[in-house]
């Protein structure tokens, strides 16, 4: 049985929708996938699934998202 932690970015959640909109923000203002990666994990916030977001998620979630 999977189960994701208390606060992660569950896609369909109010806190993907926040964070997704973070990362958008932050690539327009030129930050590279490392940046993000980087910023995010010092805010605590969990990818999808409950994990860390890495470069690799990130990509994948833009890419999902059509950004």
């Amino acid at each position: 049985m999977t189960t994701t932690q208390q606060g992660s970015a569950a896609p369909g959640s109010a806190d993907h929708a926040t964070t997704m909109a973070a990362i958008r923000a932050m690539r327009r203002q030129g930050a590279s996938l490392a940046q993000i990666a980087y910023a995010l994990r010092e805010t605590g916030a969990s990818a999808p699934g409950g994990g860390a977001w890495t470069t690799k998620v990130i990509a994948r979630a833009l890419k999902k998202a059509g950004g």
